[in-house]
């Protein structure tokens, strides 16, 4: 079963994904300021709306306009091989 985790750090957000193998893959995202990132995001997705880009239906914002919604509010993801790693178990 994949399961999807989010932990938001201060200016800095961390999602980690754990595959059916067992592996965990760790990301990052910098947002800069908190406040401001979730002002930015808000009107970003205000924004998209008002331009018919939504659909019907209850999302949350990174459900309805995907990932790259983040980078489009001033998010910049942080890619490394060092998230992968094994779950242990026990």
């Amino acid at each position: 079963m994949t399961t999807n985790e989010v932990w938001i750090l201060g200016a800095t957000g961390r999602a980690g994904r754990t595959r059916p193998s067992g592996t965990v893959r760790d990301g990052w995202l910098r947002t800069g300021e908190g406040h401001e990132f979730t002002a930015a995001v808000a009107a970003e997705v205000t924004q998209r709306l008002l331009h018919g880009d939504g659909r019907p239906g209850a999302f949350a914002p990174g459900a309805l306009f995907g990932s790259e919604l983040a980078e489009a509010a001033g998010g910049t993801p942080t890619k490394t091989d060092r998230g992968v790693r094994p779950v242990t178990k026990g």
